[in-house]
């Protein structure tokens, strides 16, 4: 009777062992992922500061060559 609580004792010993690697693998899955996602903000915002660079260089580049055509416009 003994050797059988024993051996119980390790069968559930070795099944809290198996679910805790589990939780280990699971949550350093999770940390991957955060760590991802958070990667993938940083660059949809530094994408977002590229954009709104470029429209203000379009813009810019736009409102010299308005300038220029009016000039040419004024001039023949």
């Amino acid at each position: 009777s003994l050797a059988s609580v024993n051996t119980l004792y390790e069968m559930q010993l070795q099944n809290s062992n198996a679910q805790l690697d589990a939780a280990k693998q699971m949550q350093e899955g999770i940390n991957q992922m955060l760590a991802k996602f958070s990667e993938a903000a940083d660059n949809t915002s530094k994408y977002k500061e590229q954009v709104d660079s470029l429209t203000q260089k379009v813009t810019a580049l736009n409102n010299i060559y308005g300038s220029m055509l009016t000039a040419m416009k004024n001039n023949a």
